[in-house]
């Protein structure tokens, strides 16, 4: 299991698409594969439609290759409270890898989002 780089901020009414980036958990070459799934802990956040990139995308200002990295939708969530999004996401190294990436996520007031 690895901790994200990324630190994701949402007010409560926001419906945000966020990345999760398993670049420096892959090798040279290997890619993610399947379909990742989602968590949320504690209960109150909502995160949905995860799947795996298909282009190159700009996380946290790195360029992450397609396939390397997932992305989801998160909405909802109490002011104040933190969250955290694992995202489990299977590789197509040999030998296979399943990942577990823990995702911070934080409620913030309206003039701390970002």
């Amino acid at each position: 299991m690895g901790l994200a780089r990324e630190r994701h901020t949402k007010r409560e009414a926001e419906v945000r698409t966020s990345h999760a980036s398993f670049d420096e958990f892959l090798e040279d070459g290997e890619l993610l594969t399947g379909t990742p799934t989602l968590t949320v802990s504690p209960a109150g956040l909502t995160a949905d439609t995860p799947a795996l990139t298909t282009g190159d995308v700009d996380i946290s200002g790195r360029s992450v290759a397609a396939a390397r990295a997932v992305s989801f939708r998160i909405s909802g969530g109490t002011e104040g409270v933190s969250y955290i999004v694992t995202v489990t996401a299977a590789s197509d190294g040999s030998p296979a890898q399943t990942i577990e990436l823990d995702c911070p996520v934080s409620v913030v007031p309206r003039a701390e989002a970002g």
